[in-house]
């Protein structure tokens, strides 16, 4: 069975309407959304700041997004494997 074949019989299944809408809905979105490479569309914007609008903007990004505010902890990550590898990355916790 092909993929379009599939995608036919799960569709068939489906009784409910708004399912079906949300559905098509997607789907005329990715039949005609142009597929353009991302870095066709940034290219588009080469050049339109001055230098020093452009050390402006990385300015104020770097003030507003590279601080951490409150407090935060580090959640350990559990992995599968041997006892001796680390719970997270920070490699703070070990297995048991």
């Amino acid at each position: 069975m092909t993929v379009k074949q599939q995608l036919i019989t799960e569709i068939e299944r489906i009784d409910n309407p708004v399912t079906l809408v949300q559905i098509f809905e997607i789907m005329q979105l990715l039949t005609h959304t142009p597929q353009q490479p991302n870095n066709v569309l940034i290219s588009e914007f080469a050049g339109c700041l001055d230098d020093e609008s452009a050390r402006q903007m990385a300015t104020i990004i770097d003030n507003e997004f590279n601080a951490i505010e409150g407090e935060w902890f580090v959640v350990p990550t559990f992995r599968v494997g041997k006892q001796s590898e680390p719970l997270c990355d920070s490699g703070r916790w070990s297995a048991p």
